[in-house]
């Protein structure tokens, strides 16, 4: 059965993203401004209170909210590694500081990243790409962050008690050579998908999400409930890694349907 992949990183087609043979994702983002930005961090991340003793449960109990200090925010939402600019760094990469109009003069292989916004639980970047001398029509949407919410019922625990141990790896979306490098939420889902594969449990109606802990896997939740092979399977695969790219992206999620 072809099945459809709705990984959310589709959500301006009003989707959640690709296919299992050939991947539906958004536009690669932007090549990022200097992030000298402060991170927005905030309680309602899911980040304990610095007064408790967080850490004593932090690295016990692979199911506890533990978000790190560096996950960014705006209006409570996830942006991971996307970096809104100020006017003097659109000026400074040779972008128009407003968005560009249609069709209009640039010069060929300029990005420009503008202005992030969270809807429905979402955020996402406005990139504007110059091919052959315009800008084209309109710009594309890349997807930063989601709210971290639980995909169903079903719930794997993960130990991340050694996870600080572990090397970050590379991560690979499985695209090859891009343009300027994707969003670190679209890599960490091509991870999850690329395992979720692995193990059989990327089927019609299901939906799973991930939580991650300084980049380590630390729970695994699904829609629909996973067979005992496919629950073994995922604890292997997910058991003593630390994906580079999930450092700033708390969480992942998306289903798959048939086409």
């Amino acid at each position: 059965m072809n099945v459809r992949q709705l990984g959310l990183g589709a959500v301006f087609l009003l989707a959640l993203g690709g296919c299992s043979t050939a991947r539906e994702r958004p536009e690669p983002d932007a090549g990022r401004p200097d992030a000298g930005l402060e991170p927005e961090v905030t309680e309602d991340a899911g980040a304990p209170d610095a007064g408790e003793d967080a850490g004593e449960d932090a690295g016990e109990d692979a199911g506890a909210p533990v978000v790190p200090a560096e996950i960014r925010l705006k209006d409570g939402v996830p942006i991971g590694d996307c970096v809104e600019p100020t006017a003097e760094m659109l000026a400074a990469q040779g972008c128009p500081v407003e968005e560009p109009a249609q069709f209009s003069a640039c010069e060929s292989g300029l990005v420009c990243r503008y202005d992030i916004r969270v809807e429905q639980g979402m955020s996402t970047q406005l990139v504007h790409s110059c091919h052959e001398g315009d800008w084209g029509s309109v710009g594309s949407l890349e997807l930063c962050g989601i709210e971290c919410i639980d995909a169903g019922p079903h719930a794997i625990e993960l130990d991340v008690s050694q996870c600080s141990q572990l090397a970050p790896s590379e991560c690979d979306d499985g695209t090859g050579t891009h343009a300027w490098p994707p969003a670190a939420y679209r890599l960490a889902d091509a991870m999850k998908f690329s395992v979720l594969q692995a193990c059989d449990a990327d089927f019609e109606g299901n939906q799973v999400s991930i939580d991650f802990s300084n980049g380590c896997p630390r729970r695994l939740t699904s829609l629909v409930e996973l067979d005992a092979a496919a629950i073994e399977c995922l604890r292997a695969e997910l058991a003593d890694v630390r994906w580079e790219c999930a450092a700033e992206v708390p969480c992942v999620r998306g289903g798959w349907s048939a086409l």
